[in-house]
Parts: structure tokens; C-alpha cells; sequence
């Protein structure tokens, strides 16, 4: 089991589905559990995860899913790796 090292003090990423780690390098952990949830109630978490079917889905719903899923990541994730997730969204066209 992971423990958590979450306090009030720990910086976080407050977005409407609740408020997120920022990710500094050391906190995987709760940056991931925080992170997830809140891409699985902002309803990116299939967009995330490849699960969903693009022809399934209206391109226009996708988008602003994908965006969202973006927004989300990259917001919570700490200045010192920003630049590190900058250079992957765009290598991946994301």
C-alpha cells in the first residue's frame, strides 16, 4: 500500500472536480490519485486512457474532453516539469 503524503500545505491544482497535487517529482502517488479523479469526473479519463472510440464519440464532444484532459495535467503538474510535458504534448500531437 502507498501512503500519502498529502498536507494542507501541499500545493494543489484547484479545478472544478475538485482540487489536485501538483505533481513536484516526489508525490507521484497523490498526484496520481488526485489527478485521476479528477480527470474521471471531468469525464477524461477514457480520452486519457485510450479507452474510448472516436467513432463513437461527436468530434466536437472530443475536442473540449481532450482539452479539458489537458488543461487538468498540465496544471498540476509543478513549474520544475513543465517544460518536460510541454515537449511530450506536442511530440504526440496532443
Amino acid at each position: 500500500m502507498t501512503s500519502s503524503t498529502l498536507t494542507s500545505t501541499t500545493p494543489t491544482y484547484d479545478h472544478k472536480a475538485g482540487k489536485i497535487v501538483i505533481f513536484n517529482g516526489d508525490n507521484f502517488a497523490d498526484w496520481e490519485r488526485t489527478c485521476e479523479a479528477a480527470l474521471i469526473i471531468s469525464e477524461g479519463w477514457d480520452f486519457v486512457t485510450s479507452a474510448e472510440d472516436p467513432n463513437r464519440v461527436n468530434s466536437t464532444d472530443r475536442r473540449r474532453r481532450q482539452g479539458e484532459a489537458n488543461k487538468i495535467i498540465y496544471n498540476s503538474i509543478g513549474d520544475n516539469r513543465q517544460e518536460e510535458i510541454r515537449a511530450i504534448i506536442k511530440a504526440y500531437d496532443i
